[in-house]
């Protein structure tokens, strides 16, 4: 890792990186935001030479993350190879899309998901209930809300697709594949006490922001958050203003922030001064299916 450590200090973009990961981005406003960026992709060239290193252009990409019609064309290049654009891009485990829309990445997620699932009913089909269980929450269910905060889904067709998941393994659980009468799911999921995929990922988005409003993780709350002063009602003593900006695209008003301060106000007082972060989990109870 010594090797990485002085790469931000030679470029003026902005850097994130991770492992063997290395994202260069940057707001695109003038011409000059360009060529700031090709000369970012100089300076690492020059950098990694430094290091006895050379970067594989064919395996670097460029994705505009942009909602114009016609956005700019302009080419980057690493050495003497054009960088290939692309709409989409794995990073960290998520498939980022240029319009921001999870859609794409949930049926990636969903894909694996299933094909999963189906591995276990083929190879536990008679192991007991419990294991079945176990297997399904450790080696499918993880699959479906790993960094799901960032990617939570607002569409109902969306949404369905991850609960019909869940779903074919409750029948896979119980072993029940035919009882098929109106209201059966229903009844297999309360039997398996297993709350909806969307509800458990309400409780994730909270946890993970009491972490934030609690200084317990490295994300500065005060750029995202402001605190509501303009109420004389106590229990609002811990509550957040909407949002500033206020969002005025879907992907905006349903991404993380916007989102969770709606279902973080809407808390008891009980659970918003909770002490710890054990406590906060502990009072947190997820809907169950009707």
């Amino acid at each position: 890792f010594c090797h990485i450590n002085d790469l931000p200090e030679w470029v003026h973009s902005d850097v994130r990186m991770f492992a063997d990961d290395c994202l260069l981005y940057r707001t695109i406003r003038t011409e000059e935001d360009h060529v700031a960026i090709q000369r970012d992709l100089h300076a690492l060239e020059k950098w990694a030479s430094m290091w006895g290193m050379s970067f594989n252009a064919t395996k670097c990409y460029v994705m505009r993350v942009c909602r114009k019609k016609n956005p700019s064309d302009w080419i980057y290049t690493l050495g003497d190879t054009p960088l290939e654009k692309v709409e989409t891009n794995p990073y960290l485990g998520l498939l980022l899309s240029k319009d921001l829309k999870p859609s794409k990445h949930i049926q990636k997620v969903g894909k694996k998901a299933n094909n999963m699932l189906s591995f276990l009913r083929r190879n536990l089909r008679s192991c007991p209930k419990s294991l079945k269980e176990t297997a399904y929450t450790s080696l499918v269910r993880s699959v479906t809300e790993y960094a799901s905060a960032v990617w939570d889904p607002y569409l109902d067709k969306d949404k369905q697709y991850l609960e019909k998941i869940q779903r074919r393994a409750a029948r896979f659980v119980t072993h029940n594949y035919k009882d098929y009468t109106p209201g059966s799911m229903t009844n297999i999921l309360k039997q398996l006490n297993w709350p909806t995929l969307e509800s458990r990922r309400r409780e994730m988005r909270l946890i993970l922001f009491y972490k934030i409003v609690n200084g317990m993780i490295a994300i500065p709350k005060d750029d995202y958050i402001l605190r509501n002063h303009n109420t004389t009602r106590s229990r609002n003593t811990l509550r957040f203003n909407r949002f500033s900006p206020i969002p005025k695209t879907d992907i905006a008003k349903y991404s993380f922030f916007p989102n969770t301060i709606i279902d973080w106000n809407n808390l008891e007082d009980e659970f918003v001064t909770a002490p710890n972060i054990e406590k906060f989990k502990s009072k947190l109870t997820t809907p169950q299916h009707d």
